[in-house]
């Protein structure tokens, strides 16, 4: 997770909206993580006072994957649109893996 320094909001909202393909190369990165790791759900960012907390939940990985994909795609950042859907095949294999499980139990 990134720590923060307290800014106002506007300016962090513009940092995210100037810099949105390099922010989601490190969320790819860190759902990737949380898949191997297993986590229900990852935090991102934090601001330093802890006054706000961003955290994707397992259920928004595929989502904010798809979201990725075609944010690289019109960027043309092809080496990470294929990593991305690397990440999204590790994911629905997790998830056929866990629906086995389920179905055993």
């Amino acid at each position: 997770m990134l720590v923060l320094p307290n800014k106002v909001a506007s300016v962090w909202q513009k940092f995210l909206d100037d810099n949105r393909v390099l922010v989601y190369k490190y969320i790819v990165r860190e759902i990737k993580r949380g898949l191997e790791q297993e986590k229900n759900s990852i935090d991102l960012f934090r601001f330093e006072d802890g006054s706000m907390t961003s955290t994707i939940a397992s259920a928004q990985y595929i989502h904010t994957l798809e979201y990725a994909l075609s944010l690289f795609i019109k960027a043309e950042e092809f080496e990470y649109a294929g990593r991305t859907e690397a990440v999204m095949r590790m994911y629905y294999a997790q998830v056929l893996i866990n629906e086995t499980k389920n179905k055993r139990t």
